[in-house]
């Protein structure tokens, strides 16, 4: 897996070709479906991401991208998009996640919010393997009436629990938490 920083052309590569799931997600408060319209607000609010990266498979194609925009003090909001390559690189992106995504990035947040996918599907399955807990159904959140669900990242630290899935070992306790 290769990782690079998100760049307007990578951010519309994955926009485009968003597996259905993600589309879901990205469209559910949008009026329309327009694919370029997401990407064109994404590659608009890039200067704004705390992080933007861009995943690739060992053939350099783009699988996804994950960032974090700062929303508040010591708060951001996730963004995660998929292409229908992603599932190929769940193992290694997860080790990315919790051995540099985590510990570089989230860390610096107290709090990190998604709204996506309810917790019995795939995404939300997903989503709790990364540490985040779904905090609430928003019923008939989506433009269709579809439910979604709020999920959050707490940082560990605000916690004290390290707990083991969460993808802050020990060495990582004493990080700096922006407030």
């Amino acid at each position: 897996m290769i990782v690079v920083e998100a760049t307007p052309d990578l951010v519309r590569y994955v926009v485009v070709h968003m597996r259905e799931e993600s589309a879901a997600e990205a469209f559910a408060s949008r009026p329309d479906d327009d694919y370029r319209g997401v990407a064109e607000d994404l590659v608009r609010a890039l200067p704004h991401f705390a992080a933007l990266k861009v995943l690739a498979g060992d053939d350099g194609e783009p699988v996804c991208l994950v960032g974090v925009i700062p929303e508040a003090a010591s708060r951001a909001i996730m963004v995660f998009l998929a292409t229908a390559r992603f599932p190929e690189q769940l193992r290694a992106s997860h080790r990315w996640w919790r051995h540099e995504f985590v510990p570089k990035v989230m860390c610096r947040f107290r709090r990190v919010t998604f709204v996506g996918s309810l917790p019995n599907t795939i995404s939300g399955r997903w989503l709790g393997w990364l540490g985040f807990e779904c905090e609430g159904i928003a019923r008939a959140h989506g433009k269709n009436g579809e439910d979604f669900a709020f999920w959050a990242w707490i940082n560990p630290v605000v916690l004290d629990d390290a707990r083991p899935g969460l993808g802050l070992s020990p060495q990582h306790r004493e990080v700096e938490i922006h407030v």
